[in-house]
């Protein structure tokens, strides 16, 4: 790797390394958070508690949408990072002019599927009828710029899986910020608090699509992709899917039980969801540190599996979970010293800032077996594990969480007793996770062993 912005992860120590690539990808990720939370922040503050929740509500929806293709851009991650640390550079370059198209065809169909079926999936959810109309004009733009989204997650996994995280970060500043100044604009000219912020977020994605390209399809660029070798090629084709389709249905089936939660909280009323809404948008900031350090390990333990360098996935782990415990665990504090100012950012009505208290207190019990579940999630993906993981989250996280809704929440239906699932769900995951990875761990060590002899 000759330019300076790549990262060889298959050889050097580990958790350095694992903790230098992390930190561009947090600070890329806290960004796209404050600017997701700038969009709700001016929603709330220019269009009322209404405008807010209809915002914040389609949260889940598009998530469960948009699983399935996001699952498509971390597998083309895996299976680039695999053929760089194997050194095979003609699989390298065919799988990422696989993985372009793939984000431009999906991209097409997921906006034409959630423009057409937005309303239709805020009813199944409940939401409130004060609510549902400004939440589908917002959740239909703001799908309509799927297509320029998907081509950025996937440019920005090719970037990652090369140990580039700089760039990113950079697109991500500067269109952020420029998120955030048409937000105002539509917001305070046009009188548009919900509608603006989608319309804002769309010009923000087509601005970073267009850049990633443009990084990718350079000449003078270590990639060197060409618009003539856009095709499938359908070996990998075939392992992008075969990896994405489980990792797609990974944060789809926890979003099935997210949104079932979520249905529950829109029982409770505008104010209730606002404040659930507000204390979302603060967690997602802690939150950031388990979503970055998952991104890392896939792309650093994908290189290592690619190269055969087994022993450094556990390491990986280690220095992973070291890092991951210490700063959430600085995070949960500060989100519990200091609550209803944090909130005060979002909301102004005394209501809905104690409705999202009882949310980031147990948030904040969450994030440690979370954030350790995410590194070894990461490291197992990089293995091209992944149907195994995936079928661990439901039955460890969905599955309870969808129990608990049914059977324990009715015995006291609070919101805390609604918010209880979420940790007790977290640990149970991490347990299972890290039995499987033990598994695994055996026979790579075994299969190693075996090479060793026979050299």
């Amino acid at each position: 790797m000759k330019n300076k912005r790549l990262n060889d992860f298959t050889t050097g120590p580990v958790t350095k390394q694992l903790v230098l690539f992390t930190l561009p990808l947090l600070l890329s990720t806290l960004l796209q958070i404050f600017y997701n939370a700038a969009d709700r922040a001016v929603a709330g503050l220019y269009g009322g508690e209404i405008a807010l929740a209809a915002v914040g509500s389609t949260g889940n929806a598009t998530a469960l949408l948009l699983g399935l293709v996001n699952g498509l851009s971390a597998a083309a991650n895996v299976v680039i990072s695999n053929f760089l640390g194997a050194r095979r550079e003609k699989e390298k370059q065919d799988a990422m002019h696989t993985s372009m198209l793939i984000a431009a065809v999906c991209g097409a169909f997921m906006a034409l599927v959630g423009v057409l079926l937005s309303k239709p999936i805020l009813r199944l959810m409940n939401s409130p009828e004060d609510v549902i109309d400004g939440a589908s004009l917002y959740m239909r733009i703001f799908l309509a710029g799927t297509p320029f989204s998907m081509i950025y997650n996937f440019g920005s996994a090719i970037l990652r899986a090369h140990g580039d995280t700089t760039r990113p970060t950079m697109i991500l500043s500067i269109t952020g910020i420029l998120n955030v100044l048409f937000n105002l604009f539509f917001a305070i000219v046009c009188h548009m608090p919900v509608a603006g912020v989608a319309l804002a977020t769309i010009i923000a994605q087509a601005v970073s699509a267009a850049w990633v390209v443009w990084i990718l399809f350079d000449p003078k660029d270590e990639f060197k992709m060409e618009w003539k070798s856009l095709r499938f090629h359908k070996q990998h084709l075939n392992a992008i899917v075969r990896i994405g389709i489980p990792c797609g249905f990974n944060p789809v089936v926890f979003n099935l039980a997210n949104t079932l939660l979520q249905s529950t909280i829109n029982t409770f009323g505008a104010t209730v969801i606002a404040g659930n809404v507000a204390a979302d948008s603060i967690n997602t900031f802690v939150y950031a540190i388990p979503s970055s350090l998952y991104t890392a390990c896939v792309s650093f333990s994908g290189q290592c599996y690619g190269a055969s360098k087994y022993d450094r996935l556990t390491k990986a782990i280690r220095g992973g979970m070291l890092t991951g415990g210490t700063l959430t665990v600085i995070g949960g504090v500060l989100i519990i010293a200091f609550p209803r100012v944090l909130l005060g950012f979002f909301a102004t009505d005394p209501a809905v800032i104690d409705a999202g208290i009882s949310k980031l207190f147990i948030m904040s019990l969450t994030i440690l077996p979370y954030t350790c579940g995410q590194v070894l999630m990461g490291v197992l993906r990089g293995m091209r594990k992944s149907t195994g993981p995936t079928a661990i989250n439901a039955l460890a996280i969905c599955l309870p969480r969808i129990l608990w809704v049914m059977f324990i929440f009715p015995l006291n239906p609070t919101t805390l007793m609604l918010y209880l699932c979420l940790p007790i769900s977290n640990v149970l995951d991490l347990i299972a996770l890290a039995v499987y990875y033990s598994i695994h761990q055996r026979k790579l060590a075994a299969e190693q062993r075996q090479k060793t002899l026979q050299a």
